[in-house]
């Protein structure tokens, strides 16, 4: 008996093939991308929690009263050792670290990487060496550990225990370093990647001595360390208020200890929270993504067997004549939807798995193989792809199942007339999720456009940069110069300019400045040369910029906004003005002031800036270089082939100002083109859904508008008869998806401090466009069926 009930329900499906597609691929689709977007996510929501006694493990975090003169992943270098060693009973274990970008050496192959610089991080974290002994691998201050990624990239393989790295120092330096220890594949973590992508570099806090940064992370004026602390069984983050405080105010001037507050950030939610929250917003949006293609599938799926179930009333009423109970009906129904149902899952399934690298370059996140999922997954997914299959039938089986013969065999579909106001009620539903992913997809491509299209302040479509050697002396700074001035005599450069920063949004130091009894201003510094204006084309509004030569040390130029929150009402009238800066110390007068530029994203306000000579600091970072018009291809070819003549040991690091930008919006760019990827996929969806609800309209009604046919009525009024009812109901689905659309986008947007305006020509091109989509499906599938003779469908 069950046997039949399969054959039947496969032979129904085979007959009705085009409707059983548009039914089941729908479904697929929307089921693909919700597993793409749960993997996802599921690796996001797994990042920290590998970590050993996670549940204990905390990171302090700065919060300013007023403005931040840190970010705030850092804090009081010695804070963490402190606590430790002061309250054992509440801290159990700490770890401080200082990160550096490190130039590394083996045989002809140099890079740059980044270095943490630490002890107590492999046993603390339960970090697994796959080579080495974490005990004793950091106790040598001249050895390291190394990802596996790294020993190939010098190696060549992953067996490079005690093989040696030549290691640079910052003031040119270079000494072996024994590699101790090789990490084996960790998982994304924030105590690993807490600001960079890529694994760092482990070696000891002794380390330090050789880069000239030992005593600073015993000092309590450095503000610049990350702290993170365990915390003893049993003991709450409340429990430690009190004592970190007492140790600001013992060993910290007022000013800070009165200012600054210690929050403990739990590792276990960290990387979700952080940055007021980016991570965790950025996955409600994609789950809401993912939702919305899911319930378009499962609309289009519902619509289709309604409208399929009352195509059969002739089928139901014979089955009843010929014996078929009612029990027996709904059941061949609904085995037949759960059928298309399991074809749409294992359909998704496949469509999953084939596509997952190109998925995962879209999101730039790994996603998990099927192969590689916890079997309870797939048994979930199916019981709910087999549960949509039931939802979708049970309630025209019902009904169509209850009618008497009589009715079902004159195929009297007035009497099961209530489908059509929920198959309308569902159009539209699907209609108002698809305006809504259009509509947003449109919001985030012209606010990513925004980006790189607005004027920042500065010139950067011609920007390059180039990571220097450092050498940070008064002869290495006037080395470097020169080596500026021979890339300034290529044809293909314009201006070059070296800096310990560039408009990355990333700074070295931040500083309270005052203006006599004025409120503090805490303002980002910047240490720069004297071209640094004229490289990036920097609008000077008053006095001068550096001089190349024998700049005072305390001569200094500030940006208009902190000409401004110092309390000048013109940019000449901060000129030659005294103002004190609490990091230095001392007091500095301002040579000049600069137009406002977009140092950081448009996340931030343009905040004050003060920039010093980098010959009174010694340090620096970065070669900027403006290029002409010469074709940027063939620069970047006369570039690297002047650094391996003045650098030859030293990687060419080279990046454009584009790929900043990029860098800087990662995470909107990804949010790009996942919702761009949705847009498609739901005009796809709901295009299908369109066509198979007209599809069997016009099945249903081809006796009707034959006769209006034979009766003179034209093509026009006879396709306008089918297509006005969809235009209402995308009139009333717009009219609910505005506000909502509005105030959601609104909210999104609210996230940068520049953005765009709600951009409402676009929504009605938008609109016209989804309008444009669906009369032609109409039109195209009316006159499909009025192309044949009318006599074929009045005959009978």
């Amino acid at each position: 008996m069950l046997q039949n009930y399969f054959k039947t329900a496969w032979r129904n499906l085979i007959r009705k093939r085009s409707f059983s597609f548009m039914m089941f691929i729908g479904l697929s689709v929307g089921l693909a991308f919700s597993f793409i977007i749960s993997s996802y996510v599921w690796s996001e929501l797994q990042v920290n929690q590998n970590l050993k006694n996670i549940d204990r493990q905390f990171l302090l975090k700065s919060e300013w009263q007023h403005e931040g003169r840190s970010p705030d992943f850092v804090s009081p270098a010695p804070l963490a050792e402190a606590l430790k060693k002061q309250y054992p009973h509440l801290v159990a274990n700490a770890y401080t670290y200082d990160g550096v970008g490190v130039t590394f050496q083996h045989e002809d192959i140099v890079h740059t990487e980044s270095v943490q610089l630490g002890d107590n991080i492999l046993e603390m974290y339960g970090l697994e060496l796959s080579q080495g002994n974490p005990k004793t691998a950091l106790k040598d201050p001249y050895s390291m550990v190394i990802s596996e990624k790294m020993a190939l990239k010098y190696f060549g393989k992953t067996d490079v225990l005690n093989q040696t790295l030549q290691v640079e120092s910052f003031s040119g330096e270079r000494r072996p370093f024994r590699i101790s220890g090789v990490l084996a594949k960790a998982p994304f973590n924030s105590v690993l990647q807490l600001i960079n992508e890529e694994l760092p570099v482990l070696m000891s806090k002794e380390s330090l001595r050789y880069f000239g940064r030992f005593e600073s992370i015993n000092q309590w004026q450095n503000l610049f360390a990350v702290n993170n602390i365990e915390l003893a069984k049993g003991i709450s983050p409340a429990q430690l208020e009190k004592p970190i405080k007492d140790l600001l105010q013992a060993n910290t001037s007022a000013d800070i200890s009165e200012n600054l507050s210690i929050k403990l950030a739990d590792y276990k939610s960290l990387y979700l929270t952080d940055k007021n929250g980016f991570v965790q917003k950025n996955i409600n949006t994609l789950l809401a993504i993912a939702l919305v293609m899911l319930l378009i599938g499962i609309i289009n799926f519902v619509n289709i067997s309604l409208g399929a179930s009352s195509n059969r009333l002739k089928e139901i009423g014979i089955r009843k004549t010929l014996g078929s109970n009612r029990k027996q009906l709904v059941f061949q129904l609904l085995l037949e939807s759960c059928l298309l149902s399991f074809i749409a899952f294992i359909i998704g399934l496949i469509i999953y798995q084939s596509g997952r690298n190109y998925y995962a370059e879209i999101l730039e996140k790994p996603l998990v193989s099927l192969f590689q999922i916890n079997i309870a997954f797939f048994g979930f997914a199916f019981l709910f792809s087999l549960l949509i299959g039931i939802l979708a039938t049970l309630f025209p089986a019902l009904i169509v199942s209850k009618l008497h013969v009589v009715l079902a065999v004159k195929n009297r579909f007035q009497s099961i007339s209530g489908q059509t106001n929920l198959r309308r009620f569902l159009i539209g539903v699907q209609f108002a999720m698809a305006l809504f992913v259009g509509f947003g997809a449109l919001v985030v491509d012209q606010q990513i456009n925004y980006f790189f299209e607005k004027d920042l302040g500065f010139s950067q479509q011609q920007m390059v940069y180039l990571t220097m050697p450092r050498d940070w002396s008064p002869k290495g700074i006037s080395k470097m110069k020169t080596i500026r001035t021979e890339f300034e005599n290529l044809p293909e450069v314009e201006k070059g300019s070296i800096s310990y920063e560039i408009p990355d949004g990333k700074v070295g130091m931040r500083t309270g400045i005052k203006n006599g009894e004025s409120p503090q201003v805490f303002a980002e510094i910047l240490q720069t040369d004297e071209a640094y204006s004229d490289a990036y084309n920097l609008k000077l509004l008053a006095g001068r910029y550096h001089n190349a030569g024998s700049e005072p040390s305390n001569h200094i130029v500030i940006n208009q906004t902190a000409a401004k929150n110092l309390g000048f009402d013109t940019p000449e009238s901060a000129l030659n003005q005294t103002i004190y800066l609490e990091t230095f110390q001392s007091d500095f007068e301002i040579i000049g002031v600069l137009s406002d530029f977009h140092f950081a994203s448009f996340h931030q306000k343009i905040g004050p800036l003060v920039f010093t000579n980098i010959n009174n600091s010694n340090i620096y970072r970065y070669l900027s270089l403006r290029l002409g018009a010469s074709d940027f291809g063939e620069a970047k070819k006369a570039i690297e082939t002047k650094w391996q003549s003045v650098f030859p040991n030293s990687p060419f690091i080279y990046q454009s100002q584009e790929a900043n930008l990029a860098n800087l919006y990662s995470s909107e760019i990804r949010l790009k083109k996942a919702s761009r990827l949705a847009t498609i996929l739901a005009l796809i969806l709901v295009s299908l859904g369109v066509l198979g609800t007209l599809s069997l309209n016009v099945s249903k009604r081809l006796k009707e508008l034959s006769l209006r046919r034979v009766l003179g009525a034209n093509f026009v009024s006879v396709n306008w008869l089918l297509i006005k009812e969809f235009v209402f109901i995308l009139l009333v689905a717009l009219f609910f998806t505005i506000p909502f659309t509005y105030y959601l986008l609104g909210d999104w947007l609210q996230n940068y401090a520049f953005r765009i305006s709600m951009p409402v020509q676009s929504f009605v091109l938008v609109v016209i466009s989804f309008l444009s989509i669906i009369i032609t499906l109409a039109v195209f599938q009316i006159n499909k069926a009025l192309r044949l003779n009318p006599v074929e469908h009045l005959k009978e």
